[in-house]
Parts: C-alpha cells; structure tokens; sequence
C-alpha cells in the first residue's frame, strides 16, 4: 500500500487546459473520490496517475518513488474502467489469471490470489463461466477480482458502476464500501455522481473546468460549501439561490429579495452588509409556513415519492426553489401560492459574482 502525492501536475492539450496546476496529498488507506460534471478533468487525472497521459508539467509519486515518466505496469497499480473489458473468450478464471501469468508468477501462487480474491467477491461458483453468460453486476465483480489480485499499492477507479442500473449501483456501491475496508489499499475513484461521491468517500476533490474547486470530508463539503458551484454540485435537489442585499437591522441581519425580506438573527457581527449577494439554503432546511414574514411562492411541480414530498416551485424574481416535504399527504397543488421560509440548518451568502462563500450561520430550532 501506498499514497498517492500529486505536485503541481497539469494537462495541456493544445490551446486546451484540461487539468489545471493541481497539488493534492491522497494517504496511505485512503478512498479520494474525483468528482464534478463532463469535462471538468477528473478523468484526465486519473490517467495521468495510471500513467494513461503525460502530464504537461508537475510530479507524481506513488509511495517513495517518482513515477512521472513511468509506463503503466512499473506503477504497482490496478485500473477498474467503466467498460469492464473482460476478454470474452476466456472464463472468469482466465480473465482472473492473465495478468498474473504474464508477470510469470508460478500457478500455485496465481490460484491462491485468484480463490481469495473470489471468496471476498463471493464469486466462486462463477470461475468457471464466460462473461456473456454473467450479468452486469458479476461482470464487475469479476472486473474487480482482476484488479484485486494484482495485489496493488492503489486502485484507480472510472465509474466503475455507471453501466448498471439504479438498484445494482446501491448495491455496488455498499460492496465496495466494505471491500475497501477490508483491504485497506488506496482507491482514487471517479465519478459524476455525487451520490457516489458522499456516501463512498473518505475525502472528496469538487472539479469544475480543469480547477479544483475545493477538498474535504464529504460531510464538510455538504455543509461547508466553497462557492456556489460546489453547493450546487453537491446534494440532491441542490441547494436553493437566493438573490438580494443585506441590511443590518435591530434584531439582526435581514435579508432582502424581490418582493420579500427574511429576518437571519444566525448571521453575527462579521456578515457583509451589501448588494449583490445569494442566500443559500438546502431544501431539507426549508419549510411551508403561515406567516407573512417569508418567500413568496407559487407551486409549479409536485413530486410524491412516498416517503417525501419535492414542492418545486417559483419566486417573485423567477428564481426556482424547492422544499422537501417528509409529510407528503399534506402538500399543496399546482398552482397554489404559499409562503417559504428556512427554519432549520445552515443558511449560507455567496457572493452573487465571483461565488465565493462570504458567510455561514445554523438555525439552531425550528420555527
């Protein structure tokens, strides 16, 4: 096992920055997740770290050893793609076996990976059987077990879940969860899923555009955003925007929009007092409420999904916002207006122009 040291590396592909001057520190035993939308040069890094692409300029070490100019195979490492390209000629085994063959490792040895590697996939009653005749979930099990007898300093990973379908990737994803705690060998994963990202990693590294965004704990990212982008990315609906001015009145900081103005007493003295600010808020930390003192809203789509309820509807200014209801036998309809206001959590100000974080406070009650 190994850490991963990433110094000052960057991709450059023509005129193209595809992965901006990026140092990031990824420890020994440690599940980092590479996360952001198409084209933000997660997987491009990961490359460079597989030993996939050149980087333009910087270091990579893995351990001890620079391995910048290394081929692939001199890296001690395994790659999971998101094709599980198994070779469909050969059985389970054999896929298993191929690259430990290759290293001319002796066959008493190859079969005890290959057993251990499939008793901790619980895939034993499947070694003797071609890819076609697997599904898509043991075609990625197997993918793994290859991966795994390698036997790695780290495993680098590219959405490996993302050609199963919804119920399958839960269950993949818990799989993994465990499998690396079980080996604790270090995981660069990638994905744009921020499912994916939260529940699966120790840390996780926001990219936007070749840029890191910002990295951390994924508990910190969600509650802690760096900007705008980030809050947005990150939670599932996205926090909600916004825009308005600060003023600082008696009781405390108020908040002012098109056609409202909320009292956020949780803001103290150090709260920036201006325009062209963006109030955030989770849908989870708001709330419907009868009192005149909220955001007006009108109701435009109503999700029942059993357990919840998403109210998705319109501000004065067209700004979309959306509430999550854990009592969905008493939403509104289409069409109705009704009153908004954050009553839990934490409520964030952005600036509306750069989208930096300015100002964190917590609602400490309901009500």
């Amino acid at each position: 096992m190994a850490g991963v040291s990433l110094r000052k590396i960057s991709k450059v592909f023509g005129t193209q920055t595809a992965v901006a001057p990026m140092d990031l520190e990824i420890a020994d035993g440690e599940f980092l997740v590479l996360v952001g939308p198409s084209g933000c040069g997660k997987t491009t890094t990961l490359r460079m770290i597989a030993g996939l692409e050149t980087p333009t300029a910087g270091e990579i070490r893995i351990g001890d050893r620079d391995v910048t100019h290394l081929e692939p195979k001199h890296r001690d490492i395994a790659m999971v793609f998101q094709n599980y390209a198994l070779y469909p000629h050969m059985t389970v085994y054999a896929n298993m076996a191929y690259s430990l063959r290759l290293r001319g490792m002796d066959k008493a040895e190859v079969e005890q990976r290959i057993h251990k590697a499939s008793a901790i996939l619980g895939i034993e009653a499947l070694l003797d059987r071609l890819p076609r005749q697997l599904s898509g979930g043991q075609q990625q099990r197997v993918a793994l077990g290859r991966a795994i007898v390698r036997d790695p300093q780290v495993f680098l990973m590219d959405e490996p879940l993302s050609n199963l379908d919804a119920k399958l990737r839960v269950q993949t994803r818990a799989e993994l969860i465990k499998l690396h705690k079980r080996l604790n060998t270090t995981v660069v994963y990638v994905t744009h899923d921020q499912v994916e990202a939260m529940t699966m990693g120790t840390r996780i590294v926001v990219m936007k555009d070749g840029f890191v965004q910002q990295v951390g704990e994924p508990g910190v990212i969600y509650r802690e955003p760096a900007n705008m982008f980030v809050a947005a990315f990150i939670g599932s609906p996205p926090m909600q925007f916004l825009r308005g001015r600060t003023t600082r009145e008696a009781g405390g900081v108020l908040f002012q929009g098109n056609g409202f103005a909320l009292p956020l007493p949780a803001f103290g003295e150090q709260t920036p007092i201006r325009d062209g600010l963006v109030l955030g808020v989770r849908p989870e930390n708001l709330e419907l409420t009868d009192e005149t003192v909220a955001i007006p809203t009108i109701v435009d789509v109503v999700e029942n999904i059993g357990s919840e309820a998403l109210i998705h509807g319109k501000t004065p200014d067209d700004e979309l916002i959306v509430v999550r209801m854990a009592t969905p036998e008493t939403v509104p309809a289409a069409g109705e207006r009704i009153q908004v206001k954050p009553v839990r959590g934490n409520l964030h100000l952005f600036d509306a122009d750069s989208g930096a974080a300015l100002a964190l406070a917590k609602i400490k009650t309901n009500g």
